[in-house]
Order: C-alpha cells, then structure tokens, then sequence
C-alpha cells in the first residue's frame, strides 16, 4: 500500500535516499500518513520501489533518529507519536499551499514544472556557496588570550571560530590532527605556532599567525601615570609576561609584571603598585582582589593580522 504513493526516480539529480526519505515526510505532512500508522516492512518497500534494501532502511534510521519512526524488534517500523513527528506535520502543512503556490506560478510562466525546481536547487546551493564562511580553528593555550582573539576573528571574518587548546593538541595529537583537518583555516600566535611546528608541523604548514598589540590610547595613559608612580600589570602566562615586557622596555622602568597564577607576587604587586593593568583573562580576578586600582589592559588585533583575516574572508 505504502508505495502506491511514493515515486522514487533513477533519473532524479536527488538521490535516492533523499528522495524516499523526503516523500516520506510529506506523506505524514500530508495526513496520508498518521502517528502509529504501521510502515511497510524494509524488504517489502525496497522489492516494490525497486531499490536496495539497504537505501530503506538506512531511511528508517534516519527518521528515528530524527523522531519520526519507531521501531522495535518483531513489531516492525512505525509513524512515532512524538513531538517531532507534531512539528513536522505543522510545519509542511503551513509550507505546502506556498509550495504548491510557486508551482503554479512557475507552470503559468510557461516553465517546464520538474526543471524550474532543479533549477531552484541549483540556485539554493550557489547561494549557500556565496554565504558560506570560513570554518577557523584557533589554536592557542588556556592562559593565553583566546577569548580576545576569538572575538576578533570572528569580527573580520563573520565565522564561528572554533578552539584547540595547546595544552589538549599535546595530549592527543593525533585527534588534535584529524580534528584541524575539518577547517578550512587554521589560526594561532607566535607561541602556539612554535608548538604546532614541534608537534604537528603538517597543521603548521598551513597555518596563520596572528599577534595582538597594546592599544595606543591606554600606552599614553600608563607612560604619563608611569612617570611618578609604580605601575603593575598582570597577564596570565610566561610568554605573554615576556611579550609584555618587551613592549614596556621603551615606556621606561617603572613596570612590574606579575603572574596571576603566582599568588604571593600578585599581592605584593597589589600592595605596592598605584595602578594595575590586567590582560583580559584575568581582569574579573584581578579586579576582585583590587577593585579601586584595577584597569583592563587593552588589546587590539595588531594590523597585519587583521589584513591577513580580511585577505582570508576575501578568498572564501
């Protein structure tokens, strides 16, 4: 009975699986099919569609995952009386007069039927094509900056930038490995690129390094508070202290880098300095331990890495 409404075509651009499984779907849209409505067995359907059994069920796996069909052992395949099985009976009774709606438009306007929605197809995937973003992987350590950097991928980019933490790449770099070669862009600092080039150099190869750099109007505020006070700041990891180090060297010697992580030199920078500068990561607890002294060292995508980004959405 189930197949005398369903037509599955060899000659289709859809394949067969889509095909079956999207019919299936409008039959219960449709009310042709209702919740605990029995479907026809898997070795049934496929002898009477002239497909591989395999397609059939491999379709009823898919629609009980997704919460459409019910099966059990000796009860055979069923229409689930489920919440997802109510919204997709609302959703393609709301879709289907559109649907049939643009139909008729494209059959008035003298289109062959079949061949305006294949073409709608082909349009949809070039569309899809035109506003895909670029899937970045960001690689960079657990007391690093990687909130920062996060943000401003995702600012120059559009994407959702994923991230690798140096610390988990070290633990399993083979995962790490199969992980990063799902992206189109790999992204990480200088000190995440050194590890890369250690651990994983195949992932280096084609990977982008971008560095962050101290916002010019907080430098002029700390070279002129730096000239009669003792000014603190606090970064969370060894390489970020050295970076910081060397771009203060020219404001003079009245700076005192301190580690979030060491707590005995953090509170004696607390006790001493006039004015800290926390990096980001650990501004909130900084700033809890010295509120009324406390300001966010502020970071900006330095330039090149900017362009770098903007150069890598362009080519996307």
């Amino acid at each position: 009975m189930l197949h005398r409404w369903l037509e599955i075509r060899s000659d289709s651009p859809l394949p067969l699986h889509a095909q079956l499984t999207e019919q299936l779907k409008w039959l219960v849209g449709s009310g042709r099919l209702s919740p605990n409505d029995l479907l026809s067995p898997v070795a049934s359907l496929a002898h009477e569609l002239g497909v591989n059994r395999n397609t059939v069920q491999a379709v009823y796996m898919q629609l009980r995952e997704e919460g459409i069909v019910e099966t059990r052992q000796g009860h055979g395949s069923w229409i689930a009386d489920t919440e997802a099985t109510r919204k997709l009976i609302i959703e393609r009774q709301a879709s289907a007069p559109v649907a049939r709606g643009l139909l008729d438009s494209a059959e008035e306007a003298g289109f062959d039927v079949e061949r305006f929605v294949y073409l709608s197809m082909a349009a949809l995937q070039l569309q899809a094509l035109k506003d895909r973003r670029p899937r970045v992987l960001f690689v960079d350590s657990r007391l690093g900056e990687h909130a920062f950097f996060l943000e401003e991928i995702r600012r120059v980019t559009g994407g959702q930038p994923a991230w690798l933490a140096l610390e988990e790449l070290r633990r399993d770099l083979e995962g790490s490995s199969s992980l990063a070669g799902r992206y189109d862009i790999i992204v990480t600092t200088s000190a995440g690129m050194d590890e890369l080039r250690c651990l994983l150099p195949s992932v280096a190869d084609r990977a982008i390094r971008v560095e962050a750099a101290l916002d010019l109007k907080m430098i002029a505020e700390m070279a002129r508070l730096g000239e009669s006070r003792e000014i603190g700041v606090v970064c969370a990891e060894p390489f970020m202290a050295g970076w910081l180090a060397e771009r203060l060297a020219a404001l003079g010697s009245g700076y005192t880098i301190a580690l979030a992580g060491d707590r005995e030199s953090l509170r004696s920078l607390l006790g001493r300095a006039a004015n800290v500068y926390a990096a980001p990561s650990v501004y909130d607890d900084v700033k809890s331990l010295a509120p009324e002294k406390t300001s966010l060292l502020s970071l900006v995508l330095e330039t090149s890495s900017e362009y770098l980004l903007a150069d890598l959405k362009k080519n996307y």
